[in-house]
């Protein structure tokens, strides 16, 4: 099995960070390098525990088809999904977070697979899925430490600053 890892401090509050990486819609958006789509199960807002998502995604020039499930979630610290459906042996996340302080969050992703080819895991599917791993967690960053300042302002602009 192949496991994928990647760590990012981000400038916000472990709640956002936490539903912004279980929002559907924002994995869309954050998945925009392999085109996915939800076309089935829940589709759009936050998974919740016993959620299913049905996921289209293009590879090499392929679109290919993946049901997920929440198998666990700890709000705000960690949740779980794992594949119910599709080519692979297994496919799972699973995230992690931490609160640094009030306003920064250590975020974790352990992406684990494996497919029936060993050899096309580790030397195929291994560098295109960290690729799309690392350009999705970059862009989760970004929207939560773009949110974040939203909020900040918003803040500010009420009067409520001292």
């Amino acid at each position: 099995m192949i496991r994928l890892h990647h760590r990012a401090i981000v400038r916000a509050r472990i709640s956002l960070c936490f539903d912004l990486a279980r929002s559907v819609d924002v994995h869309i958006a954050t998945a925009e390098s392999i085109g996915a789509k939800a076309i089935g199960g829940r589709q759009h807002g936050l998974s919740e525990p016993g959620d299913s998502t049905s996921w289209s995604a293009v590879f090499f020039g392929c679109r290919f088809g993946i049901t997920t499930g929440i198998t666990q979630l700890v709000w705000p610290w960690e949740f779980r999904d794992e594949m119910t459906h599709g080519p692979f042996k297994y496919f799972g996340h699973h995230y992690t977070f931490r609160a640094v302080s009030e306003s920064i969050t250590e975020c974790h992703d352990d992406f684990f697979f494996e497919s029936a080819f060993p050899f096309v895991d580790r030397f195929v599917l291994k560098p295109v899925l960290q690729k799309a791993l690392y350009s999705r967690a970059r862009k989760l960053a970004e929207y939560a430490e773009a949110e974040e300042m939203r909020c900040h302002i918003a803040t500010l602009d009420d009067g409520n600053h001292k």
